[in-house]
């Protein structure tokens, strides 16, 4: 018995390595990330944008603030798809700024704010708007007055148009102010149908618009987003199945409630720890979500409004979770092999042999995924035409107040939710009508991978196939052996590929964050060694 368990766990943990020094060594291959040097923090942004708001005469008195990292992403986009990411990467390097800090300014119920983009990598302001009304007043000045002001700003920003073409020149007369724009292209410069051109707009008698940007053709642009209209084609469909299988799993527990029949102890207890922390994350994204904060309403309302949507979201996902997983779970011993799938003793088992076990299975499926999906794209760049827009190498979690939480709240929230829904109880239950085990297994597996189709992959049914084939796996996995092997291993894909940005950070506070979520990771591993210690474990 020992050598058998042994042997076993030796094969899982082998296949799992693997794939674990497949993600490690060919990560940054199959992943490249756009080349972007970061040398100021985002609180160093903040202050460059207010210093230069205030050198503009601008008052910000009263004001709130909120720093967020964002690209011009339709120029990233165009760049890396049509030059390639290593030739693209140069262009974004030495050529055109496309990578920015954006400081946002503003105050409740008013319409003025400000927002400045600063070049992470030297500081400089490469754009800024203020926001006014429409009806502000304002000096009424004639056009070559106002190119006047806005060559003079060019000139203080150290930009040199002398090689640029003024190609636009309008003027909009305001109810009590007359507005200018003007736009420069640079001459003889194209980036495979791109130009390079800067904005400039004079409110009245004074610069209240800038920014220096690439222009990508507008037929890329339109056939970019017809493209991506598939994909949420195609997340839309998954998620009326999605609903379809929520509203069963809710008529399959009131069944086996009133024959007595249901156990969900174990759904409840992981259903409030999801709720906790999506509530929580919630408060720990503030200052992400602040950002966006629309100056239409009052903050009490805008936090009230936040924090109710939290409230909710967090019990919708409670009810999923506890509907499906109980529902999962009767339908399990029903259809199923009782001794893979109840968890009804699951607080007693916690430091057996089968909790040993689902670890060992588990730490080896997500490790296995990890590889399998980076060598899945590594392959699909070089021979298949696959491609996906390269990572900016900087998370906006990085703003929240612990980093850590989010891929922490994420690895929970669809480890729990999904395979509960999509392999606890649409496997059983698919078997029970089917009366097939590979439908049962193919169908979840389907609509479960169409749900990820609006990421940006292309072609858009490329990540269908690439988790159509996960799934497969995930359910056998499940049926075979248990549900804790896939909940397991959800989470630990799920936190190690959200939680990236984190490990590869510079920064020594950043990186804390991301060991602390592998620390939290690596918590069923903790309680198999546990029961590993155990005398009788192999009893």
């Amino acid at each position: 018995m020992r050598n058998k368990v042994a042997w076993d766990y030796g094969g899982f943990i082998a296949v799992g390595f693997l794939g674990l020094m497949l993600f490690l060594v060919f990560y940054s291959a199959a992943f490249p990330e756009a080349s972007i040097e970061i040398d100021i923090t985002s609180e160093d942004a903040k202050q460059i944008s207010y210093d230069f708001l205030l050198s503009r005469n601008f008052s910000l008195e009263g004001y709130d603030s909120g720093t967020l990292f964002d690209s011009f992403g339709d120029a990233v986009v165009y760049l890396e798809k049509e030059m390639g990411i290593e030739k693209a990467n140069e262009v974004m390097i030495d050529e055109v700024e496309l990578w920015f800090f954006r400081s946002r300014f503003f105050m409740p119920l008013e319409k003025t704010e400000y927002s400045v983009l600063v070049n992470p990598e030297d500081g400089s302001i490469i754009g800024f708007e203020q926001k006014i009304l429409d009806e502000d007043e304002g000096a009424d000045i004639e056009q070559d007055e106002a190119r006047r002001i806005a060559l003079e700003f060019l000139e203080s920003m150290e930009v040199d148009v002398s090689g640029f073409d003024l190609i636009l020149s309008s003027t909009e007369n305001r109810k009590n102010r007359i507005d200018h724009d003007f736009m420069w292209e640079k001459k003889d410069y194209t980036l495979v149908n791109a130009t390079y051109r800067i904005d400039v707009s004079v409110y009245g008698d004074y610069v209240g618009y800038y920014r220096k940007y690439l222009y990508v053709p507008e037929s890329f642009l339109r056939e970019y987003q017809n493209e991506r209209s598939y994909g949420v084609v195609l997340t839309l469909l998954s998620f009326v199945f999605m609903i379809v299988l929520v509203i069963l799993s809710f008529g399959v527990f009131v069944v086996k409630y009133k024959k007595n029949d249901i156990h969900m102890k174990f759904a409840m207890w992981l259903a409030v720890i999801v709720g906790v922390l999506v509530v929580a994350d919630l408060v720990n994204s503030m200052p992400v979500i602040f950002s966006g904060y629309p100056t239409t309403i009052s903050k009490g309302v805008f936090f009230a409004t936040l924090f109710f949507s939290a409230v909710v979201s967090a019990l919708v996902y409670m009810a999923v979770i506890v509907m499906s997983g109980a529902s999962g779970e009767s339908l399990s011993r029903e259809v199923l092999l009782s001794r893979t799938s109840c968890i009804t003793d699951f607080g007693r088992k916690l430091f057996s042999h089968d909790f040993v076990g689902s670890a060992v299975r588990g730490y080896a499926l997500g490790f296995f995924f990890l590889g399998y999906v980076t060598v899945f794209y590594l392959v699909g760049r070089n021979y298949f035409d696959i491609w996906m827009p390269a990572g900016a190498g900087y998370s906006n979690m990085l703003n929240t107040f612990l980093p850590f939480l989010f891929p922490l709240t994420i690895g929970m929230l669809a480890a729990v939710s999904e395979e509960f829904l999509f392999r606890f109880f649409a496997i059983p239950l698919t078997k029970k009508y089917t009366k097939s085990l590979f439908i049962a297994l193919l169908v979840p597996a389907v609509i479960w991978a169409l749900g990820h189709s609006s990421y940006t992959v292309f072609p858009v049914y490329v990540r269908a196939v690439e988790l159509t084939i996960a799934g497969l796996i995930f359910g056998y996995m499940f049926v075979k052996y248990d549900i804790m092997t896939v909940l397991i291993a959800h989470y630990v894909i799920d936190a190690t590929l959200v939680g990236m940005p984190l490990l590869r950070s510079g920064s020594m506070y950043y990186f804390g964050s991301g060991v602390i979520v592998v620390g939290l990771m690596l918590v069923p591993a903790l309680v198999a060694m546990a029961g590993l210690s155990r005398k009788k474990f192999f009893g």
